[in-house]
Protein backbone atom coordinates (compact mmCIF):
# COMPACT_ATOMS: atom_id res chain seq x y z
CA UNK A 1 0.00 0.00 0.00
CA UNK A 2 1.53 3.32 -1.07
CA UNK A 3 1.10 6.73 0.55
CA UNK A 4 -1.86 7.72 -1.64
CA UNK A 5 -3.72 4.54 -0.75
CA UNK A 6 -2.98 5.08 2.95
CA UNK A 7 -4.41 8.59 2.73
CA UNK A 8 -7.35 7.58 0.55
CA UNK A 9 -6.23 9.91 -2.27
CA UNK A 10 -7.42 9.08 -5.79
CA UNK A 11 -4.67 8.64 -8.36
CA UNK A 12 -5.44 10.23 -11.71
CA UNK A 13 -4.49 9.82 -15.32
CA UNK A 14 -3.32 13.28 -16.27
CA UNK A 15 -4.22 14.20 -19.86
CA UNK A 16 -4.29 17.92 -19.05
CA UNK A 17 -0.57 18.69 -19.31
CA UNK A 18 1.81 20.16 -16.75
CA UNK A 19 -0.67 21.75 -14.33
CA UNK A 20 -0.12 22.59 -10.69
CA UNK A 21 -3.56 21.33 -9.71
CA UNK A 22 -2.72 17.91 -11.20
CA UNK A 23 0.63 17.60 -9.47
CA UNK A 24 2.91 19.29 -11.97
CA UNK A 25 5.05 16.57 -13.56
CA UNK A 26 6.57 13.18 -12.80
CA UNK A 27 10.21 13.48 -11.76
CA UNK A 28 12.92 11.28 -13.32
CA UNK A 29 14.82 8.87 -11.09
CA UNK A 30 17.93 11.08 -11.24
CA UNK A 31 15.98 13.96 -9.71
CA UNK A 32 14.52 11.81 -6.95
CA UNK A 33 17.95 10.38 -6.15
CA UNK A 34 19.47 13.86 -5.87
CA UNK A 35 16.72 14.86 -3.46
CA UNK A 36 17.27 11.76 -1.32
CA UNK A 37 21.01 12.43 -1.19
CA UNK A 38 20.38 16.02 -0.13
CA UNK A 39 18.04 14.90 2.65
CA UNK A 40 20.81 13.04 4.50
CA UNK A 41 22.98 16.06 5.35
CA UNK A 42 22.85 19.55 6.82
CA UNK A 43 24.28 22.35 4.68
CA UNK A 44 24.49 26.13 4.68
CA UNK A 45 21.47 27.13 2.60
CA UNK A 46 23.11 30.32 1.36
CA UNK A 47 26.12 28.39 0.09
CA UNK A 48 23.87 25.77 -1.51
CA UNK A 49 21.79 28.44 -3.24
CA UNK A 50 24.92 30.15 -4.51
CA UNK A 51 26.60 26.98 -5.80
CA UNK A 52 23.39 25.62 -7.30
CA UNK A 53 22.62 28.94 -8.96
CA UNK A 54 26.11 29.08 -10.45
CA UNK A 55 25.74 25.53 -11.80
CA UNK A 56 22.37 26.28 -13.39
CA UNK A 57 23.68 29.52 -14.88
CA UNK A 58 26.56 27.59 -16.43
CA UNK A 59 24.20 24.96 -17.83
CA UNK A 60 21.75 27.50 -19.21
CA UNK A 61 24.27 29.97 -20.73
CA UNK A 62 23.21 32.79 -18.40
CA UNK A 63 25.16 35.21 -16.21
CA UNK A 64 23.46 34.00 -13.04
CA UNK A 65 20.48 32.03 -11.70
CA UNK A 66 18.30 31.97 -8.60
CA UNK A 67 16.15 29.08 -7.35
CA UNK A 68 12.74 29.97 -5.95
CA UNK A 69 9.93 27.95 -4.41
CA UNK A 70 7.87 27.94 -7.61
CA UNK A 71 7.28 30.27 -10.54
CA UNK A 72 4.73 32.40 -8.66
CA UNK A 73 7.32 32.94 -5.93
CA UNK A 74 9.81 33.85 -8.65
CA UNK A 75 7.42 36.60 -9.78
CA UNK A 76 7.45 37.99 -6.25
CA UNK A 77 11.20 37.74 -5.83
CA UNK A 78 11.87 39.29 -9.25
CA UNK A 79 9.41 42.12 -8.52
CA UNK A 80 11.04 42.90 -5.20
CA UNK A 81 14.50 42.72 -6.76
CA UNK A 82 13.54 45.27 -9.42
CA UNK A 83 11.90 47.52 -6.82
CA UNK A 84 14.96 47.55 -4.53
CA UNK A 85 17.89 46.90 -6.91
CA UNK A 86 19.60 45.09 -4.02
CA UNK A 87 19.78 48.16 -1.77
CA UNK A 88 19.60 46.85 1.80
CA UNK A 89 17.72 49.89 3.10
CA UNK A 90 15.12 49.55 0.35
CA UNK A 91 14.83 45.81 1.05
CA UNK A 92 14.08 46.45 4.73
CA UNK A 93 11.40 49.00 3.84
CA UNK A 94 9.36 46.56 1.75
CA UNK A 95 6.43 46.40 1.11
CA UNK A 96 6.91 50.17 0.94
CA UNK A 97 9.02 51.25 -2.04
CA UNK A 98 9.66 54.46 -3.92
CA UNK A 99 9.70 52.60 -7.22
CA UNK A 100 6.82 50.16 -7.00
CA UNK A 101 5.12 50.20 -10.40
CA UNK A 102 5.30 47.05 -12.54
CA UNK A 103 4.24 47.67 -16.15
CA UNK A 104 2.33 44.94 -18.03
CA UNK A 105 0.69 44.80 -21.46
CA UNK A 106 -3.06 44.95 -20.99
CA UNK A 107 -3.50 41.78 -23.06
CA UNK A 108 -0.95 40.02 -20.84
CA UNK A 109 -3.06 40.50 -17.69
CA UNK A 110 -3.65 37.17 -15.96
CA UNK A 111 -4.22 35.66 -12.48
CA UNK A 112 -0.51 34.98 -11.95
CA UNK A 113 0.16 38.69 -11.61
CA UNK A 114 -1.48 38.50 -8.17
CA UNK A 115 1.87 37.21 -6.92
CA UNK A 116 3.45 40.51 -7.87
CA UNK A 117 1.06 42.41 -5.60
CA UNK A 118 2.38 40.47 -2.61
CA UNK A 119 5.55 42.58 -2.67
CA UNK A 120 3.66 45.85 -2.30
CA UNK A 121 3.97 46.50 -6.01
CA UNK A 122 1.31 48.20 -8.09
CA UNK A 123 0.48 46.78 -11.51
CA UNK A 124 0.11 49.38 -14.25
CA UNK A 125 -1.17 48.13 -17.61
CA UNK A 126 -0.71 49.82 -20.95
CA UNK A 127 -2.15 49.45 -24.43
CA UNK A 128 -5.43 47.79 -25.38
CA UNK A 129 -6.62 44.21 -25.39
CA UNK A 130 -6.12 43.85 -29.15
CA UNK A 131 -3.29 46.30 -29.88
CA UNK A 132 -0.46 48.19 -28.24
CA UNK A 133 1.79 50.92 -29.56
CA UNK A 134 5.27 51.89 -28.44
CA UNK A 135 3.92 55.31 -27.46
CA UNK A 136 1.58 53.68 -24.95
CA UNK A 137 4.46 51.96 -23.18
CA UNK A 138 6.46 55.20 -23.24
CA UNK A 139 3.53 57.07 -21.69
CA UNK A 140 3.14 54.49 -18.91
CA UNK A 141 6.72 54.93 -17.67
CA UNK A 142 7.09 57.24 -14.66
CA UNK A 143 9.75 57.85 -11.97
CA UNK A 144 7.96 55.18 -9.91
CA UNK A 145 8.35 52.49 -12.59
CA UNK A 146 10.46 49.51 -11.46
CA UNK A 147 10.24 47.08 -14.38
CA UNK A 148 8.28 45.87 -17.38
CA UNK A 149 6.97 42.33 -17.04
CA UNK A 150 6.36 40.35 -20.23
CA UNK A 151 4.18 37.23 -19.99
CA UNK A 152 5.37 35.11 -22.88
CA UNK A 153 3.08 32.67 -24.63
CA UNK A 154 3.89 30.95 -27.91
CA UNK A 155 0.39 30.09 -29.08
CA UNK A 156 -2.35 27.54 -28.63
CA UNK A 157 -5.98 28.58 -28.76
CA UNK A 158 -5.36 31.67 -26.61
CA UNK A 159 -3.76 34.16 -29.00
CA UNK A 160 -2.19 37.38 -27.76
CA UNK A 161 -2.32 39.54 -30.84
CA UNK A 162 -1.27 43.13 -31.13
CA UNK A 163 1.18 43.41 -28.22
CA UNK A 164 4.68 44.76 -28.66
CA UNK A 165 7.31 42.18 -29.45
CA UNK A 166 9.76 41.28 -26.72
CA UNK A 167 12.51 43.07 -28.65
CA UNK A 168 10.43 46.25 -28.97
CA UNK A 169 9.60 46.11 -25.27
CA UNK A 170 13.25 45.65 -24.31
CA UNK A 171 14.38 48.52 -26.52
CA UNK A 172 11.93 50.98 -24.97
CA UNK A 173 12.43 49.78 -21.38
CA UNK A 174 16.21 49.88 -21.60
CA UNK A 175 16.08 53.38 -23.02
CA UNK A 176 14.51 54.34 -19.67
CA UNK A 177 16.90 52.12 -17.63
CA UNK A 178 14.10 49.71 -16.78
CA UNK A 179 14.66 45.94 -16.64
CA UNK A 180 12.40 43.56 -18.56
CA UNK A 181 11.29 40.40 -16.75
CA UNK A 182 9.86 37.58 -18.85
CA UNK A 183 7.47 35.04 -17.34
CA UNK A 184 8.08 31.92 -19.43
CA UNK A 185 6.93 29.50 -16.74
CA UNK A 186 5.41 26.93 -19.08
CA UNK A 187 7.62 27.47 -22.14
CA UNK A 188 9.66 24.27 -21.78
CA UNK A 189 9.91 22.37 -24.05
CA UNK A 190 11.95 23.48 -25.88
CA UNK A 191 14.78 23.48 -23.36
CA UNK A 192 16.46 26.21 -25.42
CA UNK A 193 13.98 28.60 -23.81
CA UNK A 194 16.38 28.59 -20.85
CA UNK A 195 18.70 30.89 -22.80
CA UNK A 196 16.55 32.15 -25.68
CA UNK A 197 14.87 35.04 -23.87
CA UNK A 198 17.98 36.44 -22.22
CA UNK A 199 19.73 36.29 -25.59
CA UNK A 200 16.80 38.33 -26.95
CA UNK A 201 17.48 41.04 -24.38
CA UNK A 202 15.41 40.14 -21.31
CA UNK A 203 17.08 40.95 -17.99
CA UNK A 204 15.40 38.20 -15.95
CA UNK A 205 13.42 35.16 -17.12
CA UNK A 206 11.20 32.97 -14.96
CA UNK A 207 10.53 29.25 -15.40
CA UNK A 208 8.55 26.68 -13.46
CA UNK A 209 10.71 23.89 -12.10
CA UNK A 210 7.81 21.45 -11.90
CA UNK A 211 6.46 21.58 -15.44
CA UNK A 212 8.54 20.83 -18.54
CA UNK A 213 11.78 20.65 -16.55
CA UNK A 214 10.21 17.81 -14.54
CA UNK A 215 11.81 18.92 -11.31
CA UNK A 216 10.22 19.42 -7.88
CA UNK A 217 6.90 21.22 -8.29
CA UNK A 218 7.82 23.56 -5.45
CA UNK A 219 10.69 25.07 -7.44
CA UNK A 220 11.12 27.84 -9.96
CA UNK A 221 14.05 29.41 -11.75
CA UNK A 222 15.05 33.01 -12.35
CA UNK A 223 17.89 33.35 -14.85
CA UNK A 224 19.51 36.49 -16.23
CA UNK A 225 21.71 39.45 -15.37
CA UNK A 226 23.99 38.93 -12.37
CA UNK A 227 23.27 42.32 -10.83
CA UNK A 228 19.54 41.59 -10.68
CA UNK A 229 20.07 37.99 -9.55
CA UNK A 230 22.17 39.40 -6.69
CA UNK A 231 19.18 41.61 -5.88
CA UNK A 232 16.99 38.48 -5.83
CA UNK A 233 19.39 36.89 -3.35
CA UNK A 234 19.28 40.02 -1.15
CA UNK A 235 15.50 40.11 -0.94
CA UNK A 236 14.81 36.36 -0.83
CA UNK A 237 14.94 33.78 1.96
CA UNK A 238 16.58 32.89 4.26
CA UNK A 239 16.98 36.65 4.79
CA UNK A 240 14.53 38.32 7.16
CA UNK A 241 12.45 40.17 4.58
CA UNK A 242 8.79 40.24 3.58
CA UNK A 243 9.58 37.24 1.36
CA UNK A 244 11.06 34.98 4.04
CA UNK A 245 8.03 32.70 3.78
CA UNK A 246 9.18 31.73 0.27
CA UNK A 247 11.79 29.27 1.56
CA UNK A 248 13.28 26.60 -0.70
CA UNK A 249 14.31 23.38 1.01
CA UNK A 250 17.72 21.83 0.36
CA UNK A 251 16.15 18.76 -1.24
CA UNK A 252 14.29 20.89 -3.78
CA UNK A 253 17.42 22.87 -4.65
CA UNK A 254 19.30 19.63 -5.33
CA UNK A 255 16.34 18.31 -7.30
CA UNK A 256 16.06 21.26 -9.67
CA UNK A 257 19.77 21.17 -10.45
CA UNK A 258 19.42 17.51 -11.40
CA UNK A 259 16.26 18.29 -13.38
CA UNK A 260 18.04 20.92 -15.49
CA UNK A 261 20.88 18.49 -16.15
CA UNK A 262 18.37 15.82 -17.22
CA UNK A 263 16.41 18.23 -19.40
CA UNK A 264 19.53 19.20 -21.33
CA UNK A 265 20.25 15.53 -22.05
CA UNK A 266 16.68 14.78 -23.15
CA UNK A 267 16.14 13.94 -26.83
CA UNK A 268 13.49 16.48 -27.74
CA UNK A 269 13.09 15.13 -31.27
CA UNK A 270 12.23 11.73 -29.80
CA UNK A 271 9.84 13.40 -27.35
CA UNK A 272 8.20 15.22 -30.25
CA UNK A 273 7.84 11.99 -32.22
CA UNK A 274 6.27 10.19 -29.28
CA UNK A 275 3.84 13.06 -28.75
CA UNK A 276 2.83 12.98 -32.42
CA UNK A 277 2.25 9.22 -32.27
CA UNK A 278 0.14 9.51 -29.11
CA UNK A 279 -2.02 12.25 -30.63
CA UNK A 280 -2.39 10.33 -33.89
CA UNK A 281 -3.53 7.19 -32.07
CA UNK A 282 -6.13 9.15 -30.06
CA UNK A 283 -7.49 11.02 -33.09
CA UNK A 284 -7.71 7.83 -35.17
CA UNK A 285 -9.47 5.90 -32.39
CA UNK A 286 -12.09 8.65 -31.91
CA UNK A 287 -12.56 9.47 -35.60
CA UNK A 288 -15.89 7.68 -36.02
CA UNK A 289 -17.49 8.23 -32.61
CA UNK A 290 -20.92 9.85 -33.14
CA UNK A 291 -21.37 13.31 -31.63
CA UNK A 292 -17.71 14.38 -31.52
CA UNK A 293 -14.92 15.44 -33.85
CA UNK A 294 -11.33 14.59 -32.97
CA UNK A 295 -8.39 16.43 -34.50
CA UNK A 296 -4.75 17.34 -34.02
CA UNK A 297 -3.95 20.88 -32.92
CA UNK A 298 -0.62 22.66 -32.61
CA UNK A 299 0.93 24.04 -30.45
CA UNK A 300 -0.35 22.91 -27.07
CA UNK A 301 -2.72 25.09 -25.05
CA UNK A 302 0.23 25.94 -22.78
CA UNK A 303 2.17 27.24 -25.75
CA UNK A 304 4.67 24.38 -25.89
CA UNK A 305 5.67 23.31 -29.42
CA UNK A 306 3.99 19.90 -29.24
CA UNK A 307 0.68 18.68 -30.68
CA UNK A 308 -2.46 18.00 -28.68
CA UNK A 309 -5.62 16.04 -29.46
CA UNK A 310 -8.77 18.17 -29.44
CA UNK A 311 -12.14 16.50 -28.98
CA UNK A 312 -14.99 18.81 -30.00
CA UNK A 313 -18.66 18.17 -29.17
CA UNK A 314 -21.09 18.68 -32.06
CA UNK A 315 -24.49 18.83 -30.38
CA UNK A 316 -26.49 22.05 -29.92
CA UNK A 317 -25.76 21.92 -26.18
CA UNK A 318 -22.07 21.30 -26.86
CA UNK A 319 -20.78 23.39 -23.95
CA UNK A 320 -22.93 21.53 -21.45
CA UNK A 321 -21.92 18.19 -22.90
CA UNK A 322 -18.27 19.16 -22.73
CA UNK A 323 -18.59 20.22 -19.09
CA UNK A 324 -20.47 17.01 -18.25
CA UNK A 325 -17.77 14.97 -19.99
CA UNK A 326 -15.03 16.66 -17.96
CA UNK A 327 -16.93 15.88 -14.76
CA UNK A 328 -17.65 12.25 -15.68
CA UNK A 329 -14.06 11.59 -16.73
CA UNK A 330 -12.78 13.04 -13.45
CA UNK A 331 -15.24 11.15 -11.26
CA UNK A 332 -14.91 7.79 -13.07
CA UNK A 333 -12.55 4.92 -12.54
CA UNK A 334 -9.88 5.44 -13.50
CA UNK A 335 -10.10 9.14 -12.79
CA UNK A 336 -8.99 11.13 -15.84
CA UNK A 337 -8.21 14.86 -15.90
CA UNK A 338 -8.47 16.71 -19.22
CA UNK A 339 -8.15 20.36 -20.17
CA UNK A 340 -11.05 22.46 -21.44
CA UNK A 341 -10.50 23.99 -24.87
CA UNK A 342 -12.61 26.80 -26.37
CA UNK A 343 -16.28 26.59 -25.37
CA UNK A 344 -17.11 23.16 -26.76
CA UNK A 345 -14.03 20.96 -26.60
CA UNK A 346 -11.52 19.18 -24.42
CA UNK A 347 -7.80 18.90 -25.10
CA UNK A 348 -5.56 15.92 -24.38
CA UNK A 349 -1.88 16.70 -23.83
CA UNK A 350 0.51 13.84 -24.70
CA UNK A 351 3.37 15.17 -22.57
CA UNK A 352 1.79 13.87 -19.37
CA UNK A 353 0.26 10.68 -20.80
CA UNK A 354 2.10 7.38 -20.53
CA UNK A 355 1.90 5.23 -23.66
CA UNK A 356 -0.21 2.67 -21.81
CA UNK A 357 -2.65 5.35 -20.63
CA UNK A 358 -3.72 6.69 -24.03
CA UNK A 359 -5.94 3.66 -24.89
CA UNK A 360 -7.56 3.90 -21.45
CA UNK A 361 -8.38 7.57 -22.04
CA UNK A 362 -9.84 6.76 -25.47
CA UNK A 363 -12.04 4.01 -24.05
CA UNK A 364 -13.37 6.23 -21.29
CA UNK A 365 -14.12 9.08 -23.72
CA UNK A 366 -16.05 6.65 -25.91
CA UNK A 367 -18.04 5.46 -22.89
CA UNK A 368 -18.74 8.99 -21.64
CA UNK A 369 -19.80 10.28 -25.07
CA UNK A 370 -22.08 7.30 -25.47
CA UNK A 371 -23.64 7.96 -22.08
CA UNK A 372 -24.19 11.66 -22.82
CA UNK A 373 -25.65 10.89 -26.26
CA UNK A 374 -28.11 8.41 -24.74
CA UNK A 375 -29.20 10.98 -22.14
CA UNK A 376 -29.72 13.84 -24.62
Amino acid sequence: MDIYEKLGVTKIINASGYKTVSGGSLMPDEVLEAMVQAAHHFVDIRELQSRAGARIAELTRNEAAYISCGAAAALQVASAACMTAGDTTAVRRLPQAERNEILIHRNHRNPYELAILGTGARVVDFGFVNQTSSDELEAAITPRSAAVFYFFFRGGHKVREGCLTLEETVQIAHRHNLPVVVDAASQIPPVSSLWEFTQRGADLVIFSGGKGLRGPQSTGLIVGKKQLIDACVAVGPPNYTVLRALKVQKESIAGIVAAVECALKRDESQQQGEAEETVRSIVDALAHVPGIDASRSFPSDSGQPVPIAVVRFREINATKQRNDAVRLLRSGRPAIVVRTHDLDAIALDPLTLATSEAPVVVRRIQEVVGQLTAES
